[in-house]
């Protein structure tokens, strides 16, 4: 995470594990590789839903493949605003984004390696083009 004069503020590894947690008015929250939350602001919900999305998709790519990884993309409702009681039918929207992954370049891949680093530019460039 970089501030305005473009130096670094924060460095956070993401693996499947990472927690990234959407929350009211653009707002979203993780922490750092030093176990320091950070809380984000973006432009628009849009913004913010997108970089919830890449954030998902990076923590898929780091993953072993064959787990299930959720990412919330928006905030999620106070509990009292819609309880969900023993018998109620919810629905679920679920999406297969196996093909909105981006190519992984060829080489030698190693967790924190190469991998790493190709993920924080995928998610680096996002916020450069988002800017």
């Amino acid at each position: 995470m970089y501030n305005a004069a473009k130096q670094t503020v924060a460095i956070a590894t993401v693996t499947a594990a990472f927690s990234y947690i959407p929350q009211k008015d653009n707002y979203a929250s993780f922490y750092d590789d030093s176990r320091q939350n950070w809380s984000v602001r973006f432009d628009d919900a849009a913004k913010a839903e997108t970089f919830a999305r890449h954030i998902g998709l990076a923590r898929f790519n780091v993953s072993a493949g064959d787990e299930l990884i959720k990412q919330d993309l928006v905030p999620a409702p106070p509990e009292s605003e819609h309880p969900v009681a023993t018998d109620d039918a919810c629905a679920v929207r679920c999406a297969d984004l196996r093909h909105a992954v981006p190519e992984r370049p060829s080489g030698v891949w190693r967790r924190g390696g190469r991998e790493a680093r190709w993920i924080a530019a995928l998610v680096l460039n996002w916020l450069e083009t988002t800017a």
